[in-house]
């Protein structure tokens, strides 16, 4: 993983597009998209059915995989990949994330929910939040305070057209650089 997916899991903001993604990819509402802590990152996704079953997507926590089928779809091929031995991790646990401590996830969930230029602001305020991080002006912390201020900032409008979306996504980024030291401070 490079240094920007880094910070995106440890603030979970990859989960939280990953929840857009899900509503806009697979026309799921919303209230139907659930995220699970999954410490052992052996179960990438859940699918529950009308009827209560489930299909889980499992591996190792490996992009070679992923990346291989994509090179290769819609073919299986042996490669990179090791193969998954169950019995050597023994066991998989799973939790709810505490929406407070995780608040990234908690705007994801808004964000999919309020749709329209919000997700391209989230996402723009977030690239830009990261990057001033990674150059060490901002703290961790002010990562998500950053791009929560941009979304409370924002009026969101619904049906745009993509220089719209593109309009949202340029006002994010400045707006982060503007408010850098009235919102986060300096490190």
């Amino acid at each position: 993983m490079g240094p920007k997916i880094t910070v995106d899991s440890a603030t979970m903001m990859n989960k939280a597009l990953e929840v857009i993604e899900a509503k806009w990819l697979f026309d799921m509402p919303v209230e139907k998209i659930e995220v699970l802590i999954h410490p052992e990152s052996i179960v990438h996704s859940l699918v529950e059915f009308v009827d209560g079953s489930v299909i889980a997507q499992l591996g190792r926590a490996d992009m070679s995989g992923p990346i291989q089928y994509a090179l290769t779809y819609p073919r299986r091929v042996a490669g990179a990949a090791k193969y998954l031995r169950l019995e050597q991790i023994g066991k998989l646990t799973f939790e709810k994330p505490n929406l407070k401590t995780f608040r990234a996830l908690s705007l994801g969930f808004e964000v999919a929910q309020t749709g329209g230029t919000a997700a391209a602001v989230f996402n723009a305020a977030n690239e830009a939040a990261v990057k001033l991080f990674l150059a060490n002006k901002i703290k961790f912390v002010s990562i998500v305070e950053l791009v929560e201020y941009c979304l409370n900032k924002h009026s969101a409008r619904q049906k745009v057209s993509l220089e719209e979306l593109l309009e949202a996504d340029a006002w994010a980024r400045k707006e982060v650089k503007n408010s850098v030291q009235r919102i986060a401070g300096s490190v």
